[in-house]
């Protein structure tokens, strides 16, 4: 009976560990290296108003849909990004600013 109840315990253990993914959590103006055991999504958000830019980047237990949305209102321009992976919620991915960078030095070259 008490190698049952372990197993079942070391099963809800596994199965509970295995939905976390790993987020990044910062502010602006801070090292943005800190990784946080997250049940929910990573979130990613930017918020302008008068030209101040803030950023922050977090763990949100509220399972939202993976995708960016900006929005404007009053003024304010925000957007937010959130993704379900580990450590998806970091700066521009380098497999997009890479194809990006060839692409603006071959046209610099044919200029």
């Amino acid at each position: 009976m008490k190698f049952a109840v372990a197993i079942l315990l070391l099963t809800l253990i596994a199965v509970q560990s295995s939905e976390a993914i790993k987020c990044y959590e910062c502010a602006t103006g801070t090292d943005c290296k800190k990784e946080v055991n997250c049940t929910g999504v990573c979130t990613k958000t930017s918020t302008t108003t008068a030209g101040v830019t803030v950023s922050t980047k977090a763990c949100s237990t509220v399972k939202l849909e993976n995708g960016c949305k900006d929005s404007t209102i009053a003024g304010v321009t925000s957007n937010i990004c959130v993704c379900d992976s580990d450590l998806c919620n970091t700066g521009v991915a380098s497999h997009v600013a890479i194809p990006l960078m060839i692409v603006a030095a071959l046209l610099g070259r044919l200029m």
